[in-house]
Protein backbone atom coordinates (compact mmCIF):
# COMPACT_ATOMS: atom_id res chain seq x y z
CA UNK A 1 0.00 0.00 0.00
CA UNK A 2 1.49 3.43 -1.13
CA UNK A 3 1.55 6.31 1.52
CA UNK A 4 -1.12 8.07 -0.03
CA UNK A 5 -3.61 5.56 -0.01
CA UNK A 6 -2.67 4.71 3.38
CA UNK A 7 -3.49 8.50 3.90
CA UNK A 8 -6.76 8.40 2.30
CA UNK A 9 -7.72 5.60 4.52
CA UNK A 10 -6.92 6.74 7.68
CA UNK A 11 -8.50 10.23 7.56
CA UNK A 12 -11.98 8.26 6.52
CA UNK A 13 -10.99 6.37 9.50
CA UNK A 14 -10.24 9.08 11.72
CA UNK A 15 -13.54 11.27 10.27
CA UNK A 16 -16.08 8.28 10.89
CA UNK A 17 -14.57 8.60 14.70
CA UNK A 18 -14.97 12.24 15.36
CA UNK A 19 -18.24 12.07 13.89
CA UNK A 20 -19.16 8.93 16.18
CA UNK A 21 -17.85 10.74 19.33
CA UNK A 22 -19.43 14.16 18.40
CA UNK A 23 -22.96 12.04 18.31
CA UNK A 24 -22.43 10.28 21.54
CA UNK A 25 -21.28 13.67 23.13
CA UNK A 26 -24.27 15.25 21.83
CA UNK A 27 -26.70 12.50 23.14
CA UNK A 28 -25.45 12.24 26.70
CA UNK A 29 -25.95 16.54 26.55
CA UNK A 30 -29.47 16.24 25.57
CA UNK A 31 -30.43 12.67 28.33
CA UNK A 32 -28.94 15.19 31.02
CA UNK A 33 -31.02 17.75 30.13
CA UNK A 34 -33.94 15.91 30.01
CA UNK A 35 -33.29 14.46 33.03
CA UNK A 36 -33.35 17.87 34.70
CA UNK A 37 -36.39 19.42 33.19
CA UNK A 38 -37.86 16.41 34.43
CA UNK A 39 -36.87 17.18 37.92
CA UNK A 40 -37.65 20.58 39.45
CA UNK A 41 -34.98 22.20 40.97
CA UNK A 42 -35.15 22.14 44.65
CA UNK A 43 -35.14 26.01 45.33
CA UNK A 44 -38.92 25.04 42.17
CA UNK A 45 -40.11 22.83 44.91
CA UNK A 46 -40.02 24.00 48.13
CA UNK A 47 -41.31 27.27 46.34
CA UNK A 48 -44.39 25.01 45.03
CA UNK A 49 -45.10 23.51 48.46
CA UNK A 50 -44.82 26.69 49.94
CA UNK A 51 -47.74 28.29 47.87
CA UNK A 52 -51.00 25.88 49.26
CA UNK A 53 -53.51 26.35 47.05
CA UNK A 54 -56.38 28.09 49.53
CA UNK A 55 -59.17 27.32 46.99
CA UNK A 56 -57.99 23.10 47.53
CA UNK A 57 -57.61 24.10 51.44
CA UNK A 58 -61.43 25.00 51.40
CA UNK A 59 -62.81 22.32 49.70
CA UNK A 60 -61.18 20.23 51.53
CA UNK A 61 -62.74 21.76 54.45
CA UNK A 62 -66.42 22.45 52.75
CA UNK A 63 -66.02 18.28 51.92
CA UNK A 64 -65.00 17.17 55.69
CA UNK A 65 -68.54 19.12 56.90
CA UNK A 66 -70.33 17.39 53.92
CA UNK A 67 -69.13 14.22 53.96
CA UNK A 68 -71.46 11.02 54.42
CA UNK A 69 -71.53 9.55 57.96
CA UNK A 70 -73.46 6.38 57.05
CA UNK A 71 -75.93 7.30 59.50
CA UNK A 72 -79.13 9.85 60.16
CA UNK A 73 -78.10 13.20 60.43
CA UNK A 74 -79.27 16.71 61.17
CA UNK A 75 -83.17 16.50 62.38
CA UNK A 76 -83.10 13.26 61.20
CA UNK A 77 -80.63 11.97 64.45
CA UNK A 78 -81.94 10.77 67.50
CA UNK A 79 -80.44 13.31 69.89
CA UNK A 80 -81.27 14.16 73.26
CA UNK A 81 -81.65 17.88 73.55
CA UNK A 82 -81.07 19.61 77.01
CA UNK A 83 -83.57 22.07 78.51
CA UNK A 84 -81.58 24.37 77.55
CA UNK A 85 -81.59 24.64 74.36
CA UNK A 86 -85.39 24.42 74.10
CA UNK A 87 -87.93 26.88 74.12
CA UNK A 88 -89.19 27.99 77.71
CA UNK A 89 -92.90 27.34 78.48
CA UNK A 90 -93.36 31.32 77.42
CA UNK A 91 -91.80 31.24 74.08
CA UNK A 92 -91.30 34.74 74.15
CA UNK A 93 -88.54 34.76 76.78
CA UNK A 94 -86.31 33.23 74.22
CA UNK A 95 -86.54 36.42 72.37
CA UNK A 96 -86.83 38.72 74.93
CA UNK A 97 -83.41 37.52 76.83
CA UNK A 98 -81.53 38.86 73.84
CA UNK A 99 -83.65 41.82 73.58
CA UNK A 100 -82.73 42.89 76.95
CA UNK A 101 -79.15 42.03 76.10
CA UNK A 102 -79.04 44.65 73.92
CA UNK A 103 -80.91 47.05 75.64
CA UNK A 104 -78.58 46.44 78.96
CA UNK A 105 -75.50 47.83 76.35
CA UNK A 106 -77.53 49.81 74.16
CA UNK A 107 -75.22 48.48 71.06
CA UNK A 108 -75.94 50.47 67.80
CA UNK A 109 -77.74 48.81 64.96
CA UNK A 110 -76.38 48.37 61.50
CA UNK A 111 -79.79 48.90 59.70
CA UNK A 112 -77.64 48.65 56.40
CA UNK A 113 -74.18 48.05 54.44
CA UNK A 114 -73.23 51.79 54.63
CA UNK A 115 -73.68 51.95 58.54
CA UNK A 116 -72.21 48.44 59.23
CA UNK A 117 -69.19 49.08 56.91
CA UNK A 118 -68.76 52.34 59.11
CA UNK A 119 -68.83 50.18 62.31
CA UNK A 120 -66.69 47.66 60.89
CA UNK A 121 -64.11 50.36 60.55
CA UNK A 122 -64.79 51.61 63.65
CA UNK A 123 -63.52 48.30 65.30
CA UNK A 124 -67.54 47.32 66.43
CA UNK A 125 -66.79 44.38 64.56
CA UNK A 126 -64.26 41.79 63.63
CA UNK A 127 -64.27 40.29 60.27
CA UNK A 128 -63.96 36.42 60.75
CA UNK A 129 -61.83 35.01 57.56
CA UNK A 130 -63.64 32.00 55.95
CA UNK A 131 -61.82 29.28 57.03
CA UNK A 132 -59.77 28.28 60.21
CA UNK A 133 -58.26 25.22 61.34
CA UNK A 134 -62.02 25.55 63.70
CA UNK A 135 -64.58 26.79 61.47
CA UNK A 136 -65.69 27.42 58.00
CA UNK A 137 -68.09 29.97 56.90
CA UNK A 138 -70.77 28.61 55.16
CA UNK A 139 -72.55 30.19 53.38
CA UNK A 140 -72.76 33.55 55.32
CA UNK A 141 -74.06 35.91 53.41
CA UNK A 142 -75.09 34.37 50.67
CA UNK A 143 -78.72 35.92 49.97
CA UNK A 144 -76.72 39.61 49.68
CA UNK A 145 -77.40 40.37 45.76
CA UNK A 146 -78.36 43.16 44.12
CA UNK A 147 -77.11 46.81 44.55
CA UNK A 148 -75.92 49.33 47.08
CA UNK A 149 -79.16 50.45 48.74
CA UNK A 150 -79.93 53.03 51.58
CA UNK A 151 -82.45 51.83 54.25
CA UNK A 152 -85.05 54.59 55.12
CA UNK A 153 -85.78 53.81 58.99
CA UNK A 154 -88.75 55.97 58.57
CA UNK A 155 -90.35 54.39 55.07
CA UNK A 156 -89.03 50.86 55.69
CA UNK A 157 -87.88 50.90 52.08
CA UNK A 158 -84.61 50.40 50.58
CA UNK A 159 -83.49 53.20 47.86
CA UNK A 160 -80.56 52.45 45.01
CA UNK A 161 -77.06 54.19 45.79
CA UNK A 162 -75.56 56.59 43.13
CA UNK A 163 -72.40 57.89 42.31
CA UNK A 164 -73.36 61.09 41.98
CA UNK A 165 -76.67 63.54 40.42
CA UNK A 166 -75.44 62.45 36.83
CA UNK A 167 -75.74 58.67 37.82
CA UNK A 168 -79.36 59.56 39.56
CA UNK A 169 -80.78 61.74 36.26
CA UNK A 170 -79.48 58.62 33.78
CA UNK A 171 -81.07 55.59 35.72
CA UNK A 172 -84.32 57.47 35.80
CA UNK A 173 -83.87 58.32 32.07
CA UNK A 174 -83.47 54.86 31.70
CA UNK A 175 -86.42 53.82 33.22
CA UNK A 176 -88.70 56.18 31.88
CA UNK A 177 -87.72 54.86 28.40
CA UNK A 178 -87.82 51.26 29.95
CA UNK A 179 -91.31 52.29 31.08
CA UNK A 180 -92.58 53.41 28.16
CA UNK A 181 -91.17 50.41 25.88
CA UNK A 182 -93.03 47.99 28.37
CA UNK A 183 -96.28 49.83 27.77
CA UNK A 184 -96.17 49.48 24.13
CA UNK A 185 -95.14 45.96 24.10
CA UNK A 186 -98.18 45.23 26.11
CA UNK A 187 -100.65 47.77 23.86
CA UNK A 188 -99.41 45.77 20.46
CA UNK A 189 -100.08 42.37 22.36
CA UNK A 190 -103.24 43.22 23.37
CA UNK A 191 -104.32 43.99 19.81
CA UNK A 192 -102.43 41.31 18.30
CA UNK A 193 -104.43 39.52 20.72
CA UNK A 194 -107.99 40.79 19.56
CA UNK A 195 -106.84 39.82 15.79
CA UNK A 196 -106.95 36.24 16.67
CA UNK A 197 -109.69 34.19 15.31
CA UNK A 198 -109.46 30.79 14.87
CA UNK A 199 -106.46 30.18 16.01
CA UNK A 200 -104.36 27.55 18.64
CA UNK A 201 -105.04 27.81 22.33
CA UNK A 202 -101.80 27.27 23.09
CA UNK A 203 -100.58 30.40 20.40
CA UNK A 204 -103.60 32.58 22.74
CA UNK A 205 -101.98 31.71 26.17
CA UNK A 206 -98.35 32.26 25.14
CA UNK A 207 -99.86 35.63 23.60
CA UNK A 208 -101.56 36.44 27.10
CA UNK A 209 -98.36 35.12 29.05
CA UNK A 210 -96.47 37.67 27.20
CA UNK A 211 -99.09 39.94 27.90
CA UNK A 212 -98.88 39.77 31.42
CA UNK A 213 -95.19 39.39 31.75
CA UNK A 214 -94.82 42.75 29.79
CA UNK A 215 -97.42 44.39 32.05
CA UNK A 216 -95.26 43.04 35.38
CA UNK A 217 -91.96 44.87 34.07
CA UNK A 218 -94.01 48.04 33.57
CA UNK A 219 -95.36 47.99 36.92
CA UNK A 220 -91.74 47.28 38.45
CA UNK A 221 -90.29 49.51 36.49
CA UNK A 222 -92.84 52.41 37.71
CA UNK A 223 -92.41 51.46 41.08
CA UNK A 224 -88.41 52.07 41.13
CA UNK A 225 -88.56 54.65 39.26
CA UNK A 226 -91.03 56.49 41.75
CA UNK A 227 -89.29 55.38 44.41
CA UNK A 228 -86.44 56.86 43.34
CA UNK A 229 -87.86 59.98 42.31
CA UNK A 230 -89.72 60.53 46.08
CA UNK A 231 -86.17 59.39 47.97
CA UNK A 232 -84.23 61.91 45.47
CA UNK A 233 -86.07 64.77 45.62
CA UNK A 234 -85.14 65.60 48.87
CA UNK A 235 -81.39 67.42 48.81
CA UNK A 236 -80.72 65.74 52.47
CA UNK A 237 -81.64 62.39 50.53
CA UNK A 238 -79.00 63.02 47.55
CA UNK A 239 -76.32 64.20 50.29
CA UNK A 240 -76.78 60.84 52.26
CA UNK A 241 -76.35 59.07 49.23
CA UNK A 242 -73.53 60.34 47.94
CA UNK A 243 -71.82 59.91 51.27
CA UNK A 244 -72.51 56.52 51.71
CA UNK A 245 -71.70 55.23 48.43
CA UNK A 246 -68.30 57.17 48.69
CA UNK A 247 -67.86 55.40 51.85
CA UNK A 248 -68.40 51.55 50.12
CA UNK A 249 -66.31 52.68 47.84
CA UNK A 250 -63.32 53.87 49.74
CA UNK A 251 -63.97 50.68 51.50
CA UNK A 252 -64.04 48.66 48.23
CA UNK A 253 -61.01 49.79 47.38
CA UNK A 254 -58.90 47.25 49.81
CA UNK A 255 -61.35 45.44 52.31
CA UNK A 256 -58.90 43.16 54.27
CA UNK A 257 -56.47 43.68 51.52
CA UNK A 258 -59.19 42.83 48.60
CA UNK A 259 -60.36 45.43 46.04
CA UNK A 260 -64.29 44.98 45.20
CA UNK A 261 -65.53 46.40 42.21
CA UNK A 262 -68.92 48.08 42.85
CA UNK A 263 -69.93 48.25 39.31
CA UNK A 264 -70.10 44.75 39.07
CA UNK A 265 -72.69 42.24 40.56
CA UNK A 266 -70.06 39.17 41.85
CA UNK A 267 -67.79 41.45 43.70
CA UNK A 268 -70.00 43.76 45.03
CA UNK A 269 -71.53 40.29 46.67
CA UNK A 270 -68.70 39.21 47.60
CA UNK A 271 -67.94 42.82 49.49
CA UNK A 272 -71.44 42.35 51.78
CA UNK A 273 -70.36 38.87 52.29
CA UNK A 274 -67.17 39.93 54.14
CA UNK A 275 -69.24 42.41 55.81
CA UNK A 276 -71.78 40.12 57.09
CA UNK A 277 -68.69 38.16 58.25
CA UNK A 278 -68.63 39.95 61.35
CA UNK A 279 -69.17 39.55 65.25
CA UNK A 280 -68.39 41.13 68.55
CA UNK A 281 -65.23 40.09 70.29
CA UNK A 282 -67.52 38.34 72.98
CA UNK A 283 -69.56 36.46 70.78
CA UNK A 284 -65.92 35.68 68.57
CA UNK A 285 -64.82 34.39 71.96
CA UNK A 286 -67.71 31.75 72.63
CA UNK A 287 -67.40 30.98 69.08
CA UNK A 288 -64.10 29.93 68.72
CA UNK A 289 -64.43 27.49 72.11
CA UNK A 290 -67.37 25.78 70.95
CA UNK A 291 -65.46 25.36 67.55
CA UNK A 292 -62.22 24.44 69.26
CA UNK A 293 -63.69 21.75 71.24
CA UNK A 294 -65.64 20.03 68.22
CA UNK A 295 -62.75 20.12 66.10
CA UNK A 296 -60.76 18.10 68.66
CA UNK A 297 -63.40 15.76 68.96
CA UNK A 298 -64.27 15.39 65.49
CA UNK A 299 -61.78 16.85 63.36
CA UNK A 300 -63.97 18.96 61.13
CA UNK A 301 -64.46 22.43 60.88
CA UNK A 302 -67.53 23.53 62.85
CA UNK A 303 -70.21 25.10 59.75
CA UNK A 304 -71.58 28.88 60.81
CA UNK A 305 -74.19 29.77 58.62
CA UNK A 306 -74.86 33.46 59.63
CA UNK A 307 -73.31 36.22 62.08
CA UNK A 308 -74.25 40.12 62.26
CA UNK A 309 -76.83 41.10 60.26
CA UNK A 310 -78.50 44.52 58.81
CA UNK A 311 -81.76 45.64 59.54
CA UNK A 312 -82.49 45.78 55.70
CA UNK A 313 -80.81 42.21 55.47
CA UNK A 314 -82.54 40.70 57.79
CA UNK A 315 -85.74 41.78 56.23
CA UNK A 316 -84.72 40.28 52.72
CA UNK A 317 -84.07 37.12 54.17
CA UNK A 318 -87.67 36.96 55.88
CA UNK A 319 -88.66 37.95 52.28
CA UNK A 320 -86.84 35.20 50.90
CA UNK A 321 -88.51 32.99 52.87
CA UNK A 322 -86.63 32.05 56.27
CA UNK A 323 -89.82 32.30 58.77
CA UNK A 324 -86.76 32.25 61.24
CA UNK A 325 -85.84 35.93 60.53
CA UNK A 326 -87.75 37.74 62.65
CA UNK A 327 -89.29 41.11 62.34
CA UNK A 328 -88.78 43.56 65.62
CA UNK A 329 -86.74 46.69 66.39
CA UNK A 330 -83.62 45.03 67.53
CA UNK A 331 -83.62 41.15 65.34
CA UNK A 332 -80.80 39.38 67.30
CA UNK A 333 -78.24 39.19 64.44
CA UNK A 334 -78.06 42.86 64.21
CA UNK A 335 -76.43 43.47 67.70
CA UNK A 336 -73.85 41.32 66.29
CA UNK A 337 -73.64 38.76 69.40
CA UNK A 338 -75.41 36.11 67.71
CA UNK A 339 -74.36 32.97 65.30
CA UNK A 340 -76.04 30.16 64.08
CA UNK A 341 -74.02 26.45 63.53
CA UNK A 342 -75.43 24.27 60.50
CA UNK A 343 -75.90 20.73 61.74
CA UNK A 344 -77.64 19.31 58.60
CA UNK A 345 -74.56 16.93 57.83
CA UNK A 346 -74.16 16.10 61.33
CA UNK A 347 -74.35 12.66 62.98
CA UNK A 348 -76.26 11.96 66.32
CA UNK A 349 -72.61 11.87 68.24
CA UNK A 350 -71.56 15.30 66.75
CA UNK A 351 -75.03 17.09 67.57
CA UNK A 352 -74.99 15.53 70.68
CA UNK A 353 -71.84 16.60 71.88
CA UNK A 354 -72.58 20.23 70.54
CA UNK A 355 -75.72 20.47 72.58
CA UNK A 356 -74.05 19.24 75.63
CA UNK A 357 -70.96 21.38 75.03
CA UNK A 358 -73.21 24.78 74.42
CA UNK A 359 -76.35 23.70 77.73
CA UNK A 360 -73.02 23.92 79.43
CA UNK A 361 -71.61 27.25 78.29
CA UNK A 362 -75.94 28.22 78.89
CA UNK A 363 -75.59 26.80 82.35
CA UNK A 364 -73.01 29.01 83.52
CA UNK A 365 -74.62 32.07 82.21
CA UNK A 366 -72.16 32.84 78.88
CA UNK A 367 -75.28 32.90 76.26
CA UNK A 368 -78.30 31.58 74.89
CA UNK A 369 -79.04 29.05 72.82
CA UNK A 370 -81.92 27.08 71.00
CA UNK A 371 -81.77 24.07 68.97
CA UNK A 372 -84.31 25.24 65.78
CA UNK A 373 -86.37 22.54 64.12
CA UNK A 374 -84.57 24.10 60.32
CA UNK A 375 -81.21 22.16 61.12
CA UNK A 376 -79.48 25.14 62.79
CA UNK A 377 -78.50 26.07 66.70
CA UNK A 378 -78.60 29.52 67.36
CA UNK A 379 -76.21 30.91 69.62
CA UNK A 380 -76.26 34.19 71.67
CA UNK A 381 -73.27 35.43 73.18
CA UNK A 382 -73.71 37.66 76.71
CA UNK A 383 -71.27 40.50 76.19
CA UNK A 384 -70.22 40.64 78.89
CA UNK A 385 -70.31 36.77 79.92
CA UNK A 386 -73.20 37.03 81.71
CA UNK A 387 -77.06 37.42 81.51
CA UNK A 388 -79.57 40.80 81.49
CA UNK A 389 -81.13 41.27 84.68
CA UNK A 390 -84.56 39.83 85.18
CA UNK A 391 -86.20 43.39 85.14
CA UNK A 392 -84.98 44.07 81.55
CA UNK A 393 -85.64 40.54 80.31
CA UNK A 394 -90.26 41.36 82.06
CA UNK A 395 -89.98 44.48 80.15
CA UNK A 396 -88.40 42.97 76.66
CA UNK A 397 -91.23 40.09 76.65
CA UNK A 398 -94.03 42.82 76.00
CA UNK A 399 -91.88 44.36 73.40
CA UNK A 400 -94.35 43.53 69.90
CA UNK A 401 -92.68 42.05 66.38
CA UNK A 402 -95.12 42.73 63.42
CA UNK A 403 -94.20 38.29 62.57
CA UNK A 404 -94.53 35.91 65.46
CA UNK A 405 -92.72 33.06 65.47
CA UNK A 406 -91.35 30.08 67.95
CA UNK A 407 -87.87 30.47 66.59
CA UNK A 408 -86.73 33.93 65.95
CA UNK A 409 -83.75 34.84 65.05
Amino acid sequence: MGFKEWLRKFGMIAAVIVLVTAFAIAGIYRWKRGRNLAQPSESATSENNALPNAIDLHQLAVNKVEADRGEPTGNKARINIPAELKLYKDTKRFLAIQVAEWRKHKFQIPHDFSELASMVQQGEFTILPPLTPDYILYGVGLKADGELTHYDQKTGKSAPLFRDETEIENELGRLNTAFKEFETKARELKTELARMKNVDRSQRAETLRQITTAQKSAAATETRRDLITSFYKSEEHRKVSASEYQKLAELSRSFDGVAYDLNEAVPRKKLKMRLLSGLRPSALRQLAEIAKAYREKFDRPLPVTSLVRTIEYQWQLGDAGNPNATRIDVPPHTTGLAFDIFTFYMSGAEQQFLIDEIARLEREGRLEALRENRNHIHVFAFADAKPPEERLIQESVTMKSSEESNEQE
